[in-house]
């Protein structure tokens, strides 16, 4: 299966719409140990790289490139730069490409961690979204040596971003506002993390109608 521009645009109109629709839950979850705006903050990202996306009549790469601008001018804080840094990323990774197979998403998500985890100066075990990103990154690299097809790929890999979410109960913030509060934010899942999650969960269940 390889993913047309039009795939593309319907399946990050997909994952914004779910995004947006878990707003209250990413701001239950980020009350805990953060401003309680996660969820805000990420549904004003998401309904401006879906406008961008849908206005975009561009390739692949130009749709990475305004949803890229669209999540960073309407993010605040640190997520702005991280997501914008992923889908500008994307773009560039995909540069030319006419449809994407496993192979070349692959490896725009994992130059797309890369790339996060050093503009960020983030790492796994810090309770960040990377904690969901990285395991996800990690099965579509298996996956794709095992000649798994998309939807088994993203199937695999939003099971293994849930799990890295969930992971984050166990750990100790150390990045964001969350790090200020030491042993006290243990127990608590990352809103960061958890939206990460969602995003390739919404893709499994988008690539699953195809």
């Amino acid at each position: 299966m390889e993913l047309t521009v039009k795939d593309i645009t319907n399946l990050f109109v997909f994952v914004a719409d779910t995004v947006i629709e878990n707003e209250s839950h990413l701001c239950e979850l980020d009350s805990v140990v953060g401003d309680g705006d996660h969820g805000v903050t990420m549904t004003r990202g998401w309904r401006a790289a879906k406008e961008a996306l849908q206005n975009c009549d561009g390739t692949i790469s130009e749709k990475f490139t305004v949803m890229g601008q669209g999540l960073m001018s309407n993010m605040g804080g640190a997520i702005g730069p991280i997501f914008g840094t992923l889908f500008k990323t994307f773009a560039k990774e995909t540069e030319g490409k006419e449809t994407l197979n496993l192979e070349a998403i692959m490896l725009m998500f994992r130059k797309g961690l890369q790339r996060v985890k050093l503009t960020a100066d983030v790492k796994e075990g810090q309770k960040t979204l990377i904690d969901a990103l990285s395991p996800a990154v990690s099965s579509l690299a298996e996956s794709y040596v095992n000649n798994l097809d998309l939807k088994q790929a993203f199937e695999a890999a939003a099971e293994c971003a849930e799990k890295g979410a969930q992971s984050t109960v166990d750990m100790i913030a150390q990045k964001g506002r969350a790090r200020f509060l030491k042993e006290k934010s243990l127990g608590y899942r990352d809103a960061g993390a958890s939206s990460m999650a969602i995003i390739m969960k919404a893709m499994s269940d988008f690539l699953k109608t195809l």
